[in-house]
């Protein structure tokens, strides 16, 4: 993890990693609060997801998540079951994230 300077401004954590998608839902762990989780689909590099508070979608369909995809109340994101195409969890594909702290 790699910390940003922002003068005035409480440092932010940032951790950054991947993951092999298996269709079962499980927790990402990153070990702080995220604010904000992006993921990068390694098979097509277009399927970009935003995870932020209440909240995700995907830049390449514009589709709204709902509940794939969402952040913990302590530390990382959580990842829903399925196989769907944009769901960021299809089984066998790589997945980078990268995730922001409050």
């Amino acid at each position: 993890m790699s910390k940003i300077f922002n003068p005035g401004a409480p440092a932010k954590e940032i951790a950054e990693g991947s993951y092999i998608g298996d269709e079962t839902a499980r927790d990402i762990s990153v070990g702080f609060k995220c604010s904000l989780v992006i993921i990068l689909d390694s098979a097509t590099y277009h399927s970009i997801a935003f995870v932020i508070p209440d909240e995700s979608t995907s830049i390449t369909n514009v589709a709204h998540y709902g509940d794939e995809l969402v952040l913990h109340a302590t530390d990382g994101f959580t990842l829903e079951s399925g196989s769907e195409l944009f769901n960021m969890n299809v089984s066998g594909s790589v997945y980078y994230y990268w995730a922001i702290s409050e």
